[in-house]
Formats: structure tokens, sequence, C-alpha cells
């Protein structure tokens, strides 16, 4: 006879929809390229949203999110200054 145990079972519930938010931020960042990342924050936004609507505690994966999204404002700011020193190359 099994008993039941109400905590273990939301607790599975929690850890698989996170698993299932990550898998989905996970295929949309690694579908598209860095340029495209930047559109992609507000739907990433929008999943961890709902993961926090649910009360689980997702600080490291925000942490991380948060980092990549700022590697890749800062990547898209180098790589305008360096298209704008080569338009600058070509004209001079």
């Amino acid at each position: 006879m099994s008993i039941f145990d109400g905590r273990k079972v939301v607790s599975t519930l929690q850890k698989d929809f996170v698993k299932g938010a990550w898998t989905k931020i996970r295929s949309k960042l690694v579908d598209h390229n860095t340029a495209l990342a930047s559109f992609l924050k507000d739907e990433v936004q929008l999943i961890l949203k709902d993961v926090d609507f649910m009360g689980v505690d997702i600080s490291p994966l925000k942490s991380l999110l948060e980092s990549f999204f700022k590697m890749d404002f800062f990547y898209d700011q180098a790589r305008s200054s360096l298209a704008d020193k080569a338009v600058a190359l070509e004209k001079s």
C-alpha cells in the first residue's frame, strides 16, 4: 500500500514545470542567432513570470538569463561599433 504524499506530488509538479520552462527557453535561444536574442528577451520574461506565479525559486536561472541578455547587449554594441568603423574606413 502506497502512502499519498501531497507535498511530494506538488514538488514533482513544480520540478516538471521548471524543467519544461527551461526546455522552452533553451530551444528558443538555440534556434535563433545572437542578433535575435534581444527580441527573445520579452518571451523569456513571460515564461519566467509564469514560473514565478507557481512560487518556485528560480533565482539562479533568472541570474544566468540576465547575464546572458547583458552579454548579448554588449555584443550588439560591439558589433554595431565595428560596423560603424568599417563604414568609416570604406569612406576614407
